[in-house]
């Protein structure tokens, strides 16, 4: 992919962001059927009871553009395979919670989908405490299945206050951005910005503002 593809379209992410928001709303109806509603609890702290269509608007709004505009490259198709995966996991999950062994399982398979196939691992630490590259050998897949299942599940725990786990991924996406682009990753740096752009919509109508509580 060139690194200008989508500076011509710059309107594309803003109407990505509509689109997640619109298409929130528009499941609320479905969300409500299905019964597939949060309630406040120990862990989950919102205000009142929540149709869980936040991560479906944002998977599918997500899904639609990664698949019409990179789906040709490898690493999105991995991303969207595994996240495919996880999203029908969870989902089931809000419905009738699913044996936390069961979901683990299905993390590492969406795991081993993005390192084998879309080439994404951990091979070392960086220069961590050294002046050199700290290199992983053997370890380098059991460490990268920790730290990305470690991620999954940390947004999962976080995510029992309104907003919290969606502008948490908008400060690290946008921050992973920036390194992206000047490191010349442009499918992660696109991947990234979409990723943004989509939950950013999802913030609209689930963040606490002063006039939107």
């Amino acid at each position: 992919m060139a690194s200008m593809d989508f500076h011509l379209y710059w309107w594309v992410f803003p109407a990505l962001s509509v689109f997640t928001a619109g298409l929130g709303i528009a499941l609320i109806p479905v969300a409500i059927r299905a019964e597939l509603t949060d309630h406040p609890g120990e862990r989950k702290v919102h205000e009142g009871v929540t149709s869980l269509t936040g991560g479906p608007a944002i998977f599918l709004a997500l899904f639609a553009f990664l698949y019409f505009n990179m789906s040709g490259q490898p690493f999105v198709q991995a991303l969207l395979a595994g996240a495919t995966l996880i999203f029908i996991t969870g989902l089931a999950d809000d419905r009738q919670h699913v044996n936390p062994v069961l979901r683990v399982a299905v993390q590492v398979l969406a795991c081993a989908i993005m390192i084998f196939h879309g080439d994404t691992r951990l091979d070392h630490m960086g220069k961590l405490f050294v002046n050199e590259l700290i290199g992983l050998s053997v370890m380098t897949i059991p460490i990268t299945v920790f730290a990305a299942i470690g991620v999954i599940n940390a947004f999962n725990m976080i995510d029992g206050i309104d907003g919290l786990s969606g502008g948490i991924f908008v400060v690290a996406a946008g921050g992973m951005a920036m390194f992206a682009g000047a490191a010349g990753a442009y499918v992660v740096y696109w991947v990234l910005i979409a990723s943004l752009f989509a939950v950013l919509g999802f913030l609209v109508l689930n963040a606490r503002f002063p006039w939107y509580p």
